[in-house]
């Protein structure tokens, strides 16, 4: 028996064809599919008068000439010329690309072009039935050709196109503000996401930091701000200034002069007046008694949580980063606000794929 089936005669020792049926002509041992017809304009390639390849997009068709695959088509079979996929929009059926069924009933088609959808609504994309089909919510990022995600929210990881949350995270986590299911998605007051997905204390030297990766971007007074870091000055002396006498006639950032000196101020000081020498508000945790800030004694019925500084009546008047302060209390602001109002806590920019409206970032 010969290799090639489609040899209508062949040589009984090696098995190669001698003569083709129809439509097929020799090519070396085998026989191809073929036409003699040299004014085929869709053939790519002759061989002594006869068709061996067709241009692309066309097959060979049961007359042995070159006729048009499926326009919708996207990958075909070469042999039969049926369709294997199609373009956005169509689908298989029996071989050839149709319309996508019921895409005009699409509830997240955002453009029809007749009955075919032409354009997935936000966070929707083509699905293989030609249907828009909901990108994972945990993407920051996606590819609008296959809804793979191309970046992750805070505390979740990308692998092979999709998000899953950092291994590390999970209720346990004492910092952790918020959590989605067992995962943490913001973390509390003076923490961070690190990047085993925890959330981290900021160093209690930090004044203010990055929210992303927790250095520091200003520091207490009597520490310097190196690369993000916040160290206690090194420097002998805080006086920028001296007297001929020695004595100090004017001290640098941290300290105040008293008597030809430097002293340092209160690292627990928020706010302290030069003039005369007296704190009066401090951070959290203290209150001002006779100037200086010593830790708070007064009763629960004052203290306001996550309250960044107090006056000199125990009152709050600042809140800590993500909170805003409203009736004498700290009101977390929504974890989508990119920037928000201190006053107010409404939302005036969000993260990506949040729209702002009305101060408030939603999908």
């Amino acid at each position: 028996m010969p290799a090639d089936p489609v040899c209508k005669t062949f040589n009984a020792t090696n098995g190669n064809c001698l003569t083709c049926y129809d439509s097929f002509v020799i090519s070396g041992p085998t026989c191809v599919k073929g036409t003699a017809a040299l004014s085929d304009p869709n053939c790519a390639q002759f061989y002594q008068g006869v068709c061996l390849k067709c241009s692309t997009g066309f097959i060979f068709m049961d007359n042995g000439l070159c006729g048009l695959v499926n326009s919708n088509c996207k990958t075909f079979n070469n042999i039969t010329g049926q369709c294997t996929s199609c373009y956005q929009g169509y689908q298989v059926s029996n071989g050839l690309c149709v319309n996508g069924t019921a895409v005009a009933l699409d509830p997240n088609c955002a453009a029809f072009n007749g009955n075919l959808c032409t354009n997935c609504s936000r966070n929707f994309y083509f699905g293989p039935n030609a249907l828009c089909l909901a990108v994972d919510p945990l993407c920051n990022g996606y590819n609008p050709v296959n809804g793979a995600c191309t970046g992750c929210y805070q505390s979740f990881a990308l692998q092979n196109g999709a998000c899953v949350p950092n291994a590390n995270n999970s209720l346990t986590d004492p910092n952790c503000a918020s959590f989605l299911g067992t995962v943490c998605v913001a973390c509390g007051v003076r923490t961070f996401m690190n990047n085993s997905g925890l959330c981290q204390p900021i160093s209690v030297n930090c004044n203010t930091y990055n929210n992303l990766n927790g250095q520091c971007t200003s520091c207490y007074p009597g520490f310097n701000l190196q690369t993000g870091v916040c160290s206690a000055s090194t420097s002998p002396s805080s006086c920028s200034k001296f007297n001929n006498d020695g004595t100090c006639a004017q001290c640098g950032g941290g300290s105040y002069l008293n008597n030809g000196a430097c002293v340092p101020v209160d690292l627990n000081c928020a706010y302290f007046d030069l003039a005369s020498k007296t704190c009066f508000t401090c951070y959290s945790g203290y209150s001002v008694l006779g100037g200086v800030c010593q830790i708070s004694s007064v009763s629960s019925t004052y203290q306001v949580n996550n309250c960044y500084a107090y006056d000199q009546f125990n009152k709050c008047i600042n809140c800590f980063t993500g909170f805003y302060l409203t009736a004498n209390t700290c009101q977390a602001v929504s974890v989508f606000c990119k920037s928000y109002d201190g006053n107010t806590g409404l939302c005036t920019s969000c993260y990506s794929s949040f729209k702002l409206n009305n101060g408030v970032c939603s999908q």
